[in-house]
């Protein structure tokens, strides 16, 4: 029998090589299990990450507690290594990083309740060293609230990994400082979201520095109705941001028995919401927000600076942390006066709707024009007029609101030459579109119109739907509309301070329409990955959740329809009037900032930047070409 010769090829670190003369049988195979074991050793010592860091509630270091390192994968996390902290609360822990995923760290004392986090980051870009304290797990546990399976942490790609980012735009895990987004304009003390975060950071301290007592108190405090109640600090504080109202009058009393973060809130809030707000990129009254496969944003600006309306000449594309990409502002290729159309087709690429430039413009997934200097402008016979909202189809099929013509324009397969025009089913004044998985396209009418709008059904072939248009009580410029799992329509209506729900047939639905105060101006709707409604107020800047067609989704008592944000919706003082709202694949709500709280509306001053309410929705699968899905 030959020598036995091992290679440690997978790992391209080292070889190794077991030569013998004439070895028997028994001699060889023992040879290549310990060059085999030789070979993994080596592996995983080559391969192996170390993190250092500290513990600390507050500025002091705990002593005596187990951290552990773990890798959140698609459906499961788990354990890389641990260690116990010393006398000053610093800990050094060896791991071998996963090959994707997301690496997150949580401590744990004897007791199990008193428990901190940070995230560590992708395996492509891991933390050597980490502070955790209330601060860090605050931001985790926000930015992570929807990967939460009780304290392990797990989830679709890429919303599992930009949701880890996010946690570093509320508190930088190098440090557990404030990170410098949160600290800093346009956030910082421009919003209630800087003392709301410290507040909780303090919530968690009543405990960490706290008794046994303290820290049952703090669970039962922290206890969403309906659910289970948390069993650590950390699922306690998760569950605090998939439901901002928990509470708030309890936990801070909690928070009030320990003011080491600073500053804090003076009173108890009316929710827990903790937002950002990003204006980086040259935005100039951002219509309407799309998000890639990626969860990059994609948003065109109705104006120019300057705020003239109809002369916007631009597209900000931001990151899914709120980071400009492609240079800032995109230009070109037709961009003019940018209203409330755009949509992210299945390959990735963007199209946009000009108002102003009565075209559409194409741009590439890495923001590369992909459209002629002035636009496509062949709209069919009825030609483009004012264009609003935009659908693309899984077949790549463009659907266009023409606003100024009363009509529909449709690209088959994404193909501008073979543009078609459509005005059968009472299309009249479109504003939205949006489609269904079976490929009806829904179209709604009678936008900017205090008088009874409509809502058209047309065939994938773009006929009408018998009984087009659908009218129900409550249809009053229609805006915003998406399409649950179970095809339901939902129409936001800037009229009737209401939300009208159609059935897959047309019909309204029973309860629908479902008004409420905090639905004035009402605009941008989307739907989240439980079906949960969420609400853009333009006439009073707010974001309002309606339970929807899973009840089981809802508090105990709600019925669809349920408002479940507070009476006057969620508010923040850096929200600006909204007219879009969008659901990332992290969780998060965004709204876009189209008309500036500082002048009437006729004074045309527009909006800056996007606002983002940090894990409080059900993720959902982007781009939408169809019903919203889950990832």
């Amino acid at each position: 029998m030959p020598g036995a010769a091992v290679f440690c090829s997978p790992y391209n670190r080292s070889m190794i090589k077991l030569v013998s003369r004439r070895p028997s049988a028994e001699k060889t195979v023992l040879a290549a299990a310990a060059a085999s074991l030789l070979c993994l050793s080596l592996a995983s010592a080559a391969s192996a990450d170390t993190l250092t860091g500290s513990v600390k509630a507050n500025s002091v270091g705990v002593q005596g507690l187990t951290v552990t390192v773990y890798g959140a994968g698609a459906s499961s996390a788990t354990a890389l290594g641990s260690a116990v902290t010393g006398s000053k609360g610093a800990f050094t822990v060896t791991y071998t990083p996963p090959a994707s995923g997301l690496v997150y760290a949580m401590t744990q004392d004897a007791s199990g309740r008193r428990r901190e986090m940070a995230v560590v980051g992708p395996p492509s870009a891991l933390q050597a060293s980490v502070v955790i304290n209330e601060r860090t797990t605050v931001a985790a546990a926000f930015a992570l609230a929807q990967f939460f399976h009780g304290s392990a942490i797990y989830g679709a790609q890429p919303g599992l990994g930009n949701a880890g980012a996010t946690a570093s735009n509320l508190a930088d895990p190098r440090t557990g400082k404030l990170s410098s987004v949160l600290a800093n304009s346009p956030n910082g003390n421009a919003s209630a979201t800087l003392p709301t975060f410290n507040t909780l950071a303090n919530v968690v301290l009543s405990c960490t520095r706290g008794t046994s007592a303290d820290c049952a108190r703090l669970l039962k405090a922290a206890k969403v109705p309906g659910q289970p109640a948390p069993t650590n600090t950390v699922t306690a504080i998760a569950g605090i941001a998939r439901n901002p109202t928990t509470n708030p009058k309890g936990l801070f009393r909690l928070a009030a028995t320990k003011k080491n973060y600073t500053v804090a809130l003076s009173k108890a809030p009316v929710s827990w919401l903790i937002g950002l707000v990003y204006t980086a990129g040259g935005f100039n009254a951002p219509g309407y927000i799309a998000f890639d496969a990626a969860g990059n944003s994609w948003t065109g600006n109705n104006f120019a600076p300057g705020g003239t309306s109809g002369v916007g000449a631009g597209v900000t594309a931001l990151s899914p942390t709120g980071t400009p990409l492609f240079g800032g502002l995109i230009l070109g290729g037709g961009l003019q006066g940018v209203g409330w159309g755009g949509a992210v087709a299945p390959g990735g690429n963007i199209w946009i709707a000009n108002y102003g430039g009565n075209s559409m413009s194409l741009l590439g997934p890495g923001g590369q024009i992909l459209s002629p200097a002035g636009g496509f402008t062949n709209g069919g016979a009825s030609g483009f007029s004012k264009p609003q909202g935009v659908a693309v189809g899984a077949d790549g099929t463009v659907w266009i609101a023409n606003f100024g013509n009363s009509s529909v324009t449709t690209f088959p397969q994404g193909n501008p030459a073979l543009a078609t025009s459509i005005t059968a089913g009472g299309i009249s004044k479109p504003f939205s579109i949006a489609i269904d998985d079976a490929g009806y396209i829904w179209v709604s009418n009678g936008a900017e119109s205090p008088n009874a709008g409509s809502i058209t059904k047309l065939n994938p072939d773009g006929t009408a739907v018998a009984g087009s248009p659908f009218k129900a009580s409550g249809l009053r410029s229609p805006q915003g509309m998406a399409i649950d799992s179970g095809g339901n329509v939902w129409a936001a209506n800037q009229f009737s301070n209401g939300v009208v729900q159609l059935r897959p047939n047309g019909q309204p639905a029973a309860g629908s329409p479902y008004r409420a105060e905090s639905l004035a101006g009402a605009w941008g709707l989307a739907v989240d990955g439980k079906d949960r409604i969420w609400v853009g107020g333009f006439e009073r800047p707010s974001i309002i959740q309606l339970c929807g067609r899973q009840v089981s989704a809802c508090p105990p008592g709600s019925k669809t329809g349920s408002v479940l944000s507070p009476a006057k919706g969620y508010v923040n003082a850096a929200m600006q009037r909204l007219t879009s709202v969008a659901i990332d694949s992290s969780g998060n709500v965004w709204g876009a900032h189209n008309y500036s709280t500082s002048a009437p509306v006729g004074g045309f001053v527009g909006g800056n930047g996007l606002f983002e309410i940090i894990g409080a929705a059900a993720p959902v699968k982007t781009p939408i070409n169809g019903a919203v899905k889950q990832p």
